[in-house]
């Protein structure tokens, strides 16, 4: 017979962490397939019972909840009030929203209006207005709106709207550009306040409004 040497790791304290292994060397390997049964069945039954221990609990964002997603240190109502504060941020970011809509949108009509009054009063033409917008781009650098085209539309807005507090009450309730489109596609009075009012109404992107106003239907058939 072959010269064969065993060896067996001492089993300390854990007997998970050192696993005993016999090894024989010759010309075939000999385990001791008793031993190595039973420390399998073992370890399954150590891993099942820490299975069991941690049944009922999730770990997220660093906190352990139990299975239902409650955190048992917080008060019952707490997702009640978590709602009512995120209905109050949402409120308040859409009013924050259209209050800074109608201040640009009176900013634009006020502008247009005095390029309007200098035009008729000193015959501006595209060369100061092409001036004017290079300044006001480098003055105010951070802020988009004063390109030279943009100028002409806020004219164009002054002069078909000529009364401020009428702007305030309508144009000023939908953004600029929704009011830009109603600029260029609909000539009647009568019909931009009615394209307005229905935008505020129904929330119509530019895209829907353009739509709208494209298959000539909504006037006719769709009360505002």
């Amino acid at each position: 017979m072959g010269y064969q040497v065993c060896y067996r790791a001492k089993v300390e304290n854990d007997i998970f962490s050192n696993v005993p292994a016999i090894f024989s060397f010759g010309k075939e390997w000999s385990v001791d397939s008793k031993k190595k049964t039973e420390l399998g069945r073992i370890r399954d039954m150590a891993s099942k019972r820490k299975l069991k221990e941690g049944d009922g609990l999730k770990v997220q964002s660093g906190k352990v909840k139990d299975s239902t997603g409650n955190n048992s240190a917080l008060p019952s109502d707490y997702p009640k009030i978590l709602e009512e504060i995120k209905t109050r941020v949402r409120s308040a970011r859409i009013k924050a929203s259209l209050s800074v809509n109608r201040e640009l949108v009176t900013l634009y009509w006020e502008i247009g209006r005095l390029i309007l009054q200098r035009r008729k009063a000193e015959g501006w033409g595209a060369r100061v207005i092409d001036r004017l917008s290079a300044d006001l781009r480098r003055e105010f650098s951070d802020m988009k709106g004063f390109s030279s085209r943009n100028l002409k539309y806020m004219r164009k807005f002054a002069e078909s709207y000529t009364q401020k507090e009428i702007v305030q009450q309508a144009a000023a309730q939908i953004p600029w550009f929704h009011n830009c489109v109603i600029l260029d596609k609909i000539k009647d009075v009568e019909q931009r306040q009615w394209y307005i009012q229905a935008t505020v109404k129904h929330g119509w992107s530019r895209a829907v409004l353009v739509h709208q106003i494209e298959s000539d239907l909504s006037f006719e058939r769709v009360p505002a």
